[in-house]
């Protein structure tokens, strides 16, 4: 597998907008299938979801090019 450097470095206040969108994108994905995921099982499975698309972003499976 080939790794590429990233064409840019975050800084400290981008790194915790960032943060923020993961929280808030996790919370609304729970919020969402609460009623198909209740429970602490179904907070679990909202977080393995959280952490899959992360690394689908950061490997850049499945973006749009261009």
């Amino acid at each position: 597998m080939i790794r590429t450097r990233p064409l840019l470095d975050l800084t400290a206040g981008g790194l915790q907008l960032v943060e923020a969108a993961e929280a808030s994108f996790t919370e609304t994905l729970a919020e969402l299938t609460a009623d198909v995921l209740g429970g602490p099982s179904g907070l679990a499975a909202v977080q393995v979801l959280s952490e899959l698309r992360s690394a689908l972003e950061r490997d850049q499976i499945g973006l749009p090019t261009g």
